[in-house]
């Protein structure tokens, strides 16, 4: 049995310090699909209007994880959960949170690229 520890999904907009951490891990993930430097990334995320679907996972007071959605397309944009907080329940939840959020506007179904390691993952969420 996976170790659940407690943590909290809320919106990144309601926890502003973690930008920064947020930032790194996109740009340190995702860098070279995006085209954006990490300071461009921050200041994407500084903007609260630009990121309306971005969720950061909170375990003992840090940032341990983020997803991020585009209602518009109904596409999951990113998922990642900190190596350290792996197997913990993190993912799972930050996904279901983000299926819920789309549901109450109205999606019925999403759409993500993933990789081929993390397909398991998917299918077992």
């Amino acid at each position: 049995m996976a170790n659940v520890e407690k943590h909290t999904i809320l919106p990144l907009a309601e926890r502003p310090a973690y930008r920064d951490i947020v930032a790194r891990w996109i740009w340190e993930h995702w860098h070279d699909h995006s085209g954006l430097t990490e300071d461009q990334t921050r200041t994407r995320l500084n903007d609260p209007s630009d990121c309306p679907a971005t969720l950061v996972a909170e375990e003992n007071g840090a940032a341990c994880g983020f997803g991020f959605m585009t209602p518009e397309t109904s596409t999951i944009e990113a998922l990642f959960v900190s190596p350290a907080r792996h197997r913990r329940g993190v993912g799972g939840t930050l996904l279901g949170e983000l299926e819920r959020r789309a549901r109450g506007l109205g999606l019925t179904r999403l759409h993500l690229n993933s990789t081929l390691n993390a397909e398991p993952f998917y299918q077992a969420n």
